[in-house]
């Protein structure tokens, strides 16, 4: 009988499809690209996948890729991946598949997504929203079992506290927990963002800002800007059919963890001395992002 890290594998490298599906897309879709709805967690993953899955024939088989901090800290090392096994997933896909992901820019997956012509969308957001909707969500029960989270839960005494541990990590490895291993760390959030920053400026990616894909000012620029990338078009009728369809992807409450989605919560929350820690851990990076000019803010 397979084993059960086996079975894991299995799961994350095939996808579950009917086999109608898989003769559609294996050999009448057979030279559309694969697509890579990446993020950093917590920003707006399942939106972007919602948004692209609107245009044929592209499709999602409920298969997402994982390689960030948040999984390098889970209890249960069988619960985690590996890079090899995010790269074999990649190449196993189907054409016309869509994958979620959080997957920072290691060369082993940046290879394998530009081997197989994936189209790679990169979302990312204000990292001070972060802060919050990952305060909520643990807060609310919600993610994985991991070490930092166990921390978070059982150490701190108030949200006060937890907003600023989220902000600065826990500075020391294993963060005085029980069984804590001491290879296990959880640094401030720029450091835990710093491995994605190859995708802002990689010119086969395309980058998205969430707070963009929001606004009404801009949503359409947005997506058209995505249907041309994805479609590899720009005839006029093309663009507004696909970007019609996109707009009804608009769900982001379909994920298991969306709380309200929306931009600049974290004013009400963030206190005088969560902007000064903030400030300090990951002001530049917020600076680099394009969310602030200055440390004046």
């Amino acid at each position: 009988m397979a084993s059960r890290s086996t079975k894991l594998t299995s799961r994350r490298t095939k996808p579950k499809v009917s086999l109608f599906r898989y003769m559609v897309q294996k050999f009448y879709h057979y030279s559309v690209p694969p697509v890579l709805c990446n993020s950093f967690p917590k920003s707006g993953t399942h939106l972007l996948m919602g948004i692209v899955s609107q245009v044929y024939p592209f499709y999602h088989f409920r298969r997402r890729v994982l390689w960030h901090s948040l999984v390098r800290t889970r209890i249960h090392p069988r619960e985690m991946s590996s890079v090899k096994e995010v790269t074999g997933t990649l190449a196993n896909h189907l054409p016309g598949e869509i994958f979620i992901g959080h997957l920072e820019a290691l060369p082993e997956i940046c290879s394998t997504l530009e081997r197989y012509r994936f189209k790679k969308f990169f979302i990312y957001r204000d990292l001070r929203d972060v802060v919050i909707s990952l305060f909520f969500m643990w807060k609310n029960g919600q993610g994985a079992d991991q070490w930092p989270r166990r921390y978070f839960l059982e150490k701190l005494q108030s949200d006060s506290e937890r907003i600023s541990f989220l902000i600065s990590g826990w500075g020391g490895k294993g963060g005085f927990l029980k069984d804590a291993p001491e290879t296990v760390d959880f640094p401030n959030v720029a450091e835990r963002f710093i491995g994605n920053l190859p995708w802002l400026s990689d010119p086969n990616c395309m980058k998205i800002k969430y707070e963009d894909l929001l606004s009404q000012e801009t949503q359409n620029h947005i997506l058209s800007k995505m249907a041309t990338y994805l479609l590899d078009t720009d005839h006029p009728r093309t663009i507004e059919k696909a970007v019609d369809k996109m707009k009804k992807g608009f769900a982001p409450s379909l994920s298991k963890t969306f709380r309200k989605g929306q931009t600049g919560e974290w004013e009400k929350y963030f206190d005088s001395e969560h902007k000064k820690l903030f400030k300090e851990c990951a002001g530049e990076m917020l600076i680099t992002l394009g969310y602030e000019k200055d440390m004046d803010w």
